[in-house]
C-alpha cells in the first residue's frame, strides 16, 4: 500500500492504542465492565488499534473519494468492528456468565469507544435500543482482518503497509449498518 506509511506510523499507532488503553482502564475504574467479573487482555489492544488501521486503509480504498476523509462516526465504526475480531475483555468465568455485562462486555467496551470517538454519549437510556446494537454488534467480528489476525495467532509478524486488504463482501453489511447507527446514536448523520 505505497503511501499509506504515514497511516501506520508508529506515533500515530501509539496515540490510537493509548487512547483505547484508557477507555478500557475507565471502564473497569467505573464499573461499565465490572473489574471483579470481567479482565482485560491489554496484550490484544495494539492488535485492534492496528486491525482498524488496516480496516481503514481498506475501507478508504472502498469507500472515499479523492478529497475526503473518515469521519468519526466510520472511525467508531471501524473501531468496533476491530474490537470484535480481537476481543480485548472476557469474563474471569466465562463457563458461568449471569448478566448482560459479562456477556457482552466486549459489545459494551466498543459502543464505549464509539462514544469517546464521536464525542457524543451512547448509553444504555433506551434498554432495547442499546440492547439490539449490542446483538448487532455481537455479529460484528472482520473477515476483512482474517489475515492478519491469523499472522498474529502464528506469530507471523509482517509490516503493517506489507498488508493490502480489500473489504470483504462479508463485512459491507457490518460496516455499512455501524456506521449508520453511529450516525443516528450520536446525531452526526450527514447524508454523505
Amino acid at each position: 500500500m505505497a503511501g499509506d506509511d504515514d497511516l501506520f506510523s508508529p506515533e500515530r499507532i501509539g496515540e490510537r492504542v493509548a487512547l483505547i488503553r484508557d477507555i478500557a482502564d475507565d471502564a473497569l475504574k467505573s464499573g461499565l465492565l465490572p473489574a471483579d467479573k470481567i479482565v482485560l487482555r491489554g496484550i490484544r489492544i495494539p492488535l485492534l488499534v492496528s486491525g482498524y488501521f488496516l480496516l481503514n486503509a481498506a475501507y478508504k480504498k472502498w469507500r472515499i473519494k479523492e478529497g475526503h476523509y473518515t469521519e468519526p462516526p466510520k472511525i467508531a465504526a471501524l473501531t468496533c468492528l476491530s474490537i470484535m475480531t480481537f476481543v480485548p475483555f472476557r469474563p474471569l468465568d466465562p463457563d458461568n456468565v449471569t448478566t448482560i455485562t459479562e456477556a457482552r462486555c466486549n459489545e459494551i467496551f466498543a459502543l464505549e469507544c464509539a462514544s469517546v470517538l464521536v464525542g457524543v454519549p451512547i448509553q444504555a437510556g433506551r434498554e432495547n435500543t442499546y440492547r439490539r446494537v449490542l446483538d448487532i454488534l455481537a455479529e460484528c467480528r472482520s473477515e476483512t482482518l482474517e489475515a492478519y489476525r491469523v499472522d498474529q495467532n502464528m506469530q507471523v509478524a509482517r509490516p503493517l503497509p506489507d498488508y493490502d486488504l480489500a473489504i470483504l463482501p462479508a463485512d459491507h453489511f457490518k460496516i455499512n449498518s455501524m456506521i449508520t447507527i453511529l450516525e443516528c446514536l450520536s446525531g452526526k448523520a450527514n447524508g454523505s
